[in-house]
């Protein structure tokens, strides 16, 4: 699993637009401290979907005990 840090996720995203090639991650995991984890995902989800396709359906974790990687698989 790539980790990426939250300073570095806009210029991942931007490596990925420009590249043909490339392809997004099937599911990204955001994880931390809250405010970072909000301002993370503001800048998956404008990259990932237009405006007038955000209609998308995500699950957000906040301290749960059950094993995430379990759940991802």
């Amino acid at each position: 699993m790539t980790v990426i840090k939250y300073n570095e996720i806009e210029s991942h995203l931007r490596a990925l637009t420009e590249k043909k090639s490339s392809a997004f991650y099937p599911a990204y995991l955001i994880y931390g401290e809250e405010l970072l984890v909000k301002k993370a995902f503001r800048t998956l989800l404008a990259v990932l979907t237009p405006d007038t396709n955000q209609k998308l359906g995500y699950e957000a974790w906040d301290g749960s005990p059950e094993n995430i990687l379990a759940a991802i698989r």
